[in-house]
């Protein structure tokens, strides 16, 4: 039986590349077996480790001990080269932010946050092999982009409908890095950290270099686009406004189609902050990882005026019915810019 000697665990963040760099994993799987890695196949997909992230959320505590007898069995349902001793290796990025509630993102702005972001890394250490000593890796990315970022792929995704302002003041906690790697620290064990903007440049290559992982690839994959923030803002304000759940998909789909085909020149949008001063709120909440040369946010960022925001937004919208008369499908879109 495969007796693992080390847990390697990438917990992220979000919007760091983590989608690019599991893939890579997913595709590598033999070879990391040849090497004395485990990477897992959980659920269908096979490409990453959220699913465990979300059942460990829910579970019972009586499922725990099956859930762990199942990751520790695992690699006998594979076939791969493994030798006695391996490391077992998982990459989620829910595990940078996941609390035991059925809603991923419920709680984050309860006071207790904090005990019950413990109780679930309670639960991941114990369905991970007991004997192992564990390594955490965490890649955190400047504090502004990541909101932006990750505020983005919650609306087009459908898991919030709260403004900008809103999502950050109600998700503070995830903002505070510093405070993250202490309580991962507690929990499982030694953490290692980077700064995303670091790895961005050759992203694949440097973040398995930094993992210890012997995987490399002549190019890394291109990382998925997010939409632009007028197109975000104009989602976002829609989706606060009742809408049928198709009629969110079409706008979603038109945020993504809009990014991938259409070249805009006239996007104005630098940032959602409804104000200066609210950015400030949020910096002042904002704390560090413990990491040299961590990158700073520009000290005079551009607020985008509300009124700006609204004239864009209204701009966005009549493209839309536009879009929608044309047929609504990605492959209009060709014939629709030519015209405009």
């Amino acid at each position: 039986m495969t007796r693992f000697t080390h847990c390697i665990v990438h917990a992220g963040t979000h919007k760091t590349g983590t989608t690019t760099v599991q893939d890579v994993l997913a595709a590598h799987r033999v070879d990391l077996a040849a090497a004395g890695f485990f990477y897992p196949a959980i659920d269908h997909k096979g490409r990453d480790h959220n699913l465990l992230a979300h059942r460990l959320a829910t579970c019972t505590d009586e499922d725990l001990k099956s859930m762990g007898d199942e990751l520790m069995g695992a690699p006998a349902r594979y076939g791969l080269p493994l030798s006695d001793a391996v490391t077992l290796l998982l990459s989620a990025e829910e595990l940078s932010t996941r609390i035991c509630d059925a809603d991923a993102w419920a709680g984050f702005d309860d006071w207790s946050y904090w005990d019950r972001r413990r109780h679930f890394l309670a639960r991941l250490r114990s369905v991970l092999p007991e004997a192992s000593p564990i390594e955490v890796f965490i890649c955190f990315r400047d504090h502004e982009s990541y909101a932006h970022s990750l505020y983005a792929t919650k609306v087009l995704s459908g898991k919030i409908e709260w403004s900008f302002g809103d999502f950050v003041r109600r998700c503070a906690p995830i903002f505070n890095y510093r405070r993250q790697v202490e309580v991962l620290a507690e929990s499982l064990g030694p953490v290692r950290v980077e700064s995303y903007e670091r790895l961005r440049g050759d992203l694949a290559n440097r973040f398995f270099s930094w993992l210890g992982l012997p995987v490399q690839v002549e190019q890394t994959p291109r990382l998925r686009p997010t939409p632009t923030l007028d197109l975000v803002y104009w989602l976002s304000r829609a989706v606060r406004s009742p809408l049928g759940g198709e009629e969110r998909k079409q706008r979603a789909a038109f945020c993504r189609a809009y990014k991938s085909v259409a070249v805009n020149e006239r996007v104005v949008v630098d940032s959602l902050w409804q104000s200066a001063q609210e950015r400030s709120d949020f910096l002042s909440q904002c704390h560090v990882p413990p990491l040299d040369a961590w990158p700073q946010a520009p000290v005079n960022g551009r607020i985008a005026e509300p009124e700006a925001l609204d004239r864009r937004a209204d701009e966005i919208e009549a493209e839309y019915r536009q879009w929608l008369r044309s047929g609504g499908q990605r492959k209009h879109w060709a014939h629709f810019w030519r015209r405009r």
